[in-house]
């Protein structure tokens, strides 16, 4: 949710279920990353204390204000773009690091986009940042579609065999029959709750599963996620 008040932005970043309110005013610059003062906290290791940089600025000739952000981290920072229209070329993509770019409802950011130790991009449930904003008028959230999911191949790389030669083969299973009690932030339709609609096992390594699921409040349509064997629950 945002509004308007006076001459600062409220708005909200959705993180693995929490949502983290930020009120910014102009001129002023905050941040999200792993340093004790930012705005938003981050726990990845492989971000910087102070990964990106959240400013407002004002549409010339109006009294507009919008969101903006640039990449400050040294592991890159993602920026999925969607706006009312849906998802505006392709999905995923570098945010700058020099120009502050503009940030639309129901984009999202990836923070941090590149791991240690990790080959390509990777987009989880841990470092996936969804801007909300409100229309000023209506003090609601416009409703926005994705209309192009990201490939899986550009989401997290699938985790080896358990005997660490080459990828695992993907299991097909019926997603009515998989059972996704569990697992991280798994969608209930009863309860409304949740984001991941697991729709089945894509791999398995040593430490972790690979799992196809379905951004149910997201921008990001059908993504692979990985999941520690131990994790949290």
């Amino acid at each position: 949710m945002a509004c308007r008040a006076a001459d600062s932005l409220q708005f909200t970043l959705e993180n693995h279920g929490k949502q983290h309110f930020v009120k910014i005013s102009l001129g002023e610059v905050k941040y999200v990353g792993r340093g004790s003062r930012c705005v938003v906290v981050t726990s990845d290791l492989s971000a910087s204390s102070q990964h990106v940089e959240l400013s407002v600025g004002q549409v010339l000739g109006t009294a507009q204000l919008v969101l903006r952000a640039r990449d400050s981290g040294t592991n890159g920072t993602g920026l999925v773009v969607c706006v009312a229209g849906g998802c505006t070329g392709s999905s995923l993509r570098d945010l700058s690091k020099d120009i502050p770019e503009e940030l639309h409802d129901g984009s999202a950011l990836v923070v941090p986009l590149r791991r240690q130790g990790q080959q390509g991009t990777v987009v989880d449930a841990e470092n996936l940042f969804i801007v909300r904003l409100a229309k000023e008028t209506a003090g609601q959230l416009p409703t926005t579609k994705c209309t192009r999911a990201l490939p899986l191949s550009t989401v997290a790389p699938r985790a080896p065999s358990a005997n660490g030669a080459g990828h695992s083969e993907p299991e097909e299973t019926n997603a009515r029959a998989f059972a996704a009690t569990g697992l991280p932030d798994a969608y209930d339709a009863k309860a409304n709750s949740g984001r991941w609609r697991y729709l089945g096992k894509l791999g398995e390594g040593g430490v972790s599963l690979v799992y196809k699921a379905e951004d149910c409040t997201g921008p990001l349509g059908e993504v692979a996620i990985k999941v520690l064997k131990h994790h949290e629950r």
